[in-house]
């Protein structure tokens, strides 16, 4: 069975911003993606809730079982970790990527008409603050992004240059990769507009 353990973990991949904060020694991980597979949380299910458990079943035995004080997710757009009960224990979300209501947590939340609650969420800045609030009733802390605070600020003197941040998707890249017509038509426009810049700084000789 799991170890008993202060902090429980849910979802091994935000174990990354894990290992920076976190002693091994006081967090047990509940696996998420089919990594490991517990077969005693498994059986525990089957007795309980027969063949046909839910997967919500399996997580919420899993933190039962490691009994945690706290119970943390780095990988916040994982739904489940909303669902699960956590009365028993603090619960801390931490954002570890943008988030949108394109195959993503806010589109998924806008469907199930449901306001979660968690005790803590810490998010990279009040504009997805404002908007996952909608949802999510929390004390939420702006932190920016755990995995570039790690960085030292640096300055740079650019001049003459654009800085391009796409909205790409990585869900649409893996749906068009095999079909670059399908691919290239859905980013016509982007891609016709960082032409469009690149042009106008060869002008100016950039």
């Amino acid at each position: 069975p799991p170890k008993k353990k202060k902090i429980a973990l849910f979802d091994a991949h935000g174990l990354k911003c894990a290992k920076n904060i976190l002693k091994k020694k006081d967090y047990e991980i509940i696996f998420c993606r089919g990594e490991k597979i517990n077969f005693f949380i498994l059986i525990k299910a089957i007795i309980k809730k027969g063949f046909f458990f839910k997967k919500i079943d399996y997580y919420q035995y899993y933190l039962e079982q490691i009994n945690p004080k706290i119970v943390i997710t780095f990988n916040d757009n994982n739904d489940l970790f909303y669902k699960i009960d956590k009365n028993k224990t603090y619960s801390i979300s931490v954002q570890n990527g943008s988030r949108s209501y394109h195959n993503d947590i806010l589109a998924k939340f806008k469907l199930s008409k449901i306001k979660y609650q968690i005790n803590k969420y810490f998010v990279f800045n009040q504009s997805f603050k404002s908007e996952i609030s909608k949802y999510v009733s929390s004390d939420f802390e702006v932190l920016g992004s755990p995995l570039n605070n790690r960085f030292k600020i640096k300055s740079h003197n650019f001049q003459n240059t654009a800085l391009y941040m796409s909205p790409f998707s990585y869900s649409t890249y893996s749906e068009f990769k095999n079909d670059p017509k399908k691919f290239n038509k859905f980013y016509k426009k982007e891609i016709n507009f960082i032409k469009e810049i690149s042009k106008k700084l060869k002008k100016r000789g950039v």
